[in-house]
């Protein structure tokens, strides 16, 4: 695994874990829906472009995932598509 590649699974694995809302569901929905993301995550790790840093494709990848918090959503950056 490459260091961008490293550094991108690792922010969005921290922001997952910090995620009170996922930590507070229990049972297999929450499990699973933990596991998506991840599975999600390793697989747009992929295909980040080589001119955007890992920690802001993480926060895209977050953006959309986890939602928007309030604010006005950003572009959406192509390389999140499943191939």
């Amino acid at each position: 695994m490459d260091t961008k590649t490293y550094q991108f699974i690792t922010a969005v694995q921290t922001a997952i874990l910090a995620d009170p809302t996922l930590i507070a569901s229990t049972g297999a929905y929450g499990r699973n829906n933990v596991l998506c993301l991840i599975d999600d995550a390793f697989d747009a790790a992929t295909r980040i472009p080589e001119n955007v840093p890992a920690h802001e494709a993480a926060m895209r990848f977050l953006a959309y995932r986890l939602g928007h918090a309030g604010e006005e959503a950003p572009e959406y950056p192509s390389w999140l598509n499943r191939t």
